[in-house]
């Protein structure tokens, strides 16, 4: 997914910028429809492959920082502009914006696919994740952004902590959390089916790993979006009986918005809180944007103005929007998220973009840059 750059002036994301090198290979694929009968095809670079690039908000300027990062989604920009923290298949890694310092490995030997997303901390110091890492369940981890020292924040717990999240300045951490009694004391966590069927919640802890705390007494939806949260305290999730419920972390007030529980989907807030995006349904066409403290809630542009910005009928083939991937830029209302446009006839071909789009107007604004696969 793209990643809007601390100054609001750019954005970071998975590029092949010279194609599919080094002889791997490339992935003929098919897309099926309910019936299980080939809807369209597109291509796929290997992950292998990818490059880590920045372009300028205009489209301009793309330039690679990293390359061979394996395009996992996991990006994480410093709050000072300098450096970008990424995932690849042997660890975390650092690299510089704008120096000749090559990319180095902070935390060797974690699991891409087990890890969860990245956060830097507000002050600079510390990388936020969740992982398996050398204990038989999933804890709250931090690394030292210079030194690469490893603290695990919730090493006592039995249970199942992941998704968390910086909030409320980096003071306090919030994540979703599990202790289900059905599983086996003495069984691996991570390596269970059992913990998808167990009840979550969500919890807060303070930076030092002390005052563990329950936040919402009820249980939060365990697949799909399961909360989202915002540096000012401010939280979204879902609830196990679908509804969507807001909270404000310095009073626990909770506000409920209307849903019908037609699969509720929490997708992403603003980094100041104020805006909440969340989908209701199936698919990708009932996105909503609701602002926290009106309560106000407007549609998203729908799926005809993207084709709109299709070049020629053929490009209109196929549209599509992968709006879980969604980055908030600094501005509190301008987003950007990548789309696709798959040309009739042409079996593999894929064209991917970035679209900008400024939630003040509602107008998409594509950027041209590379080619990719489906993993910008």
């Amino acid at each position: 997914m793209p990643s809007w750059s601390p100054d609001g002036e750019s954005l970071a994301h998975i590029c092949y910028f010279e194609g599919d090198t080094q002889g791997w290979s490339r992935f003929d694929i098919a897309i099926y429809d309910e019936y299980m009968k080939p809807a369209y095809p597109y291509s796929e670079y290997s992950s292998r492959a990818a490059d880590l690039c920045l372009v300028d908000i205009d489209g301009g300027n793309q330039r690679r920082i990293a390359s061979y990062v394996w395009g996992y989604r996991k990006l994480a920009w410093s709050p000072d502009g300098t450096k970008i923290a990424y995932v690849r298949y042997d660890g975390i890694y650092i690299v510089g914006i704008g120096t000749d310092s090559p990319s180095r490995l902070l935390v060797p030997d974690v699991d891409a696919f087990d890890l969860s997303d990245i956060f830097w901390s507000p002050n600079g110091e510390w990388l936020l994740f969740s992982t398996c890492h050398e204990h038989p369940d999933r804890d709250i981890y931090l690394a030292n952004t210079n030194s690469g020292e490893l603290i695990n924040l919730t090493s006592e717990s039995r249970g199942y902590e992941f998704n968390p999240r910086w909030t409320l300045n980096g003071t306090r951490i919030i994540y979703s959390f599990t202790n289900s009694s059905k599983l086996d004391p003495g069984s691996d966590i991570c390596n269970t089916t059992l913990k998808d069927n167990a009840p979550y919640q969500l919890e807060t802890i303070d930076a030092d790993g002390k005052n563990r705390q329950i936040i919402y007494t009820g249980l939060i939806k365990r697949v799909g979006g399961n909360f989202v949260a915002s540096n000012t305290g401010v939280v979204a999730f879902v609830s196990d009986t679908d509804e969507i419920y807001i909270m404000d972390l310095l009073d626990l007030n909770l506000i409920n918005v209307p849903t019908d529980k037609s699969h509720p989907w929490v997708n992403s807030l603003s980094p100041n809180g104020k805006y909440l995006l969340y989908k209701l349904g199936y698919g990708d066409k009932d996105y909503k944007i609701m602002d926290t403290q009106t309560q106000e809630i407007r549609a998203f542009p729908s799926m005809e103005v993207f084709l709109s910005q299709a070049e020629t009928p053929e490009d209109r083939y196929h549209s599509e929007w992968w709006l879980p991937y969604v980055s908030w830029a600094p501005d509190n209302h301008t987003i950007a998220f990548p789309a696709y446009l798959n040309k009739a006839g042409e079996f593999g071909y894929t064209e991917s973009h970035i679209y900008i789009v400024d939630l003040q107007n509602g107008l998409p604004k594509p950027l041209k840059v590379n080619i990719t696969d489906r993993r910008q």
